[in-house]
């Protein structure tokens, strides 16, 4: 039921403001409709309906291209790694960036560019995404190019060899996935700074 009380109403468009730093948008909405049309706060509610409208569609965007562009640094992150790995490292270094520092960047980067208004959970699975594909092409370009590096012995095992790479860039992609997703669910909560516009201090206080 709407509420006529002033201070109610302005309890409720504070509440609406905080739900949407939160990316809680229903529950904005809720409580934006408990608030009278006759309320001196009519015409904020009306603007700030406008707002979060504006600020759901660029939400929408960003996380339909988030897990792409966390893909894309990770794939780049990779073939550097590819190219520029020095002979003299020594597996543990090169685990270490393969399996830690590239995911933990491009599920970082996916969190980051998914949007400032998720929760964890929500950031998780394209973080995952992203570090698990961009490694799952970094396995396959190191086994196409192993290939025609080293020619395979006569009457070997071509099936089985298959197969053995196969579950390999999957166990490594899920390792990525798993590492790069922890790091998307770890970025800190931080306001957007496109809600200035929502200050939680309203007109008439």
């Amino acid at each position: 039921m709407a509420l006529g009380n002033e201070e109610a109403a302005k309890e409720h468009v504070r509440q609406a403001k905080l739900a949407v730093k939160m990316g809680n948008y229903l529950a904005a909405y809720e409580e934006l409709g408990h608030v009278d049309p006759s309320s001196q706060y009519a015409e904020e509610v009306k603007n700030l309906r406008e707002k979060i409208r504006e600020i759901e569609q660029a939400d929408l965007k960003d996380a339909s291209r988030a897990p792409w562009a966390g893909f894309g640094v990770g794939v780049l992150l990779y073939l550097l790694l590819s190219i520029r790995t020095p002979t003299q490292w020594t597996g543990p270094v090169w685990i270490a960036l393969a399996f830690f520092v590239i995911p933990i960047i491009a599920g970082y980067f996916t969190a980051w560019y998914y949007g400032f208004r998720c929760d964890r959970g929500e950031r998780f699975v394209p973080a995952a995404l992203a570090g698990g594909l961009a490694m799952v092409v970094y396995s396959i370009i190191n086994l196409l190019v192993a290939r025609y590096r080293i020619a395979e012995g006569a009457g070997s095992d071509v099936g089985g060899q298959y197969l053995a790479e196969l579950i390999v860039t999957v166990a490594y992609g899920l390792i990525a996935a798993i590492v790069a997703g922890l790091a998307g669910a770890a970025r800190p909560y931080t306001v957007s700074p496109d809600d200035e516009d929502l200050s939680t201090e309203t007109s008439g206080s």
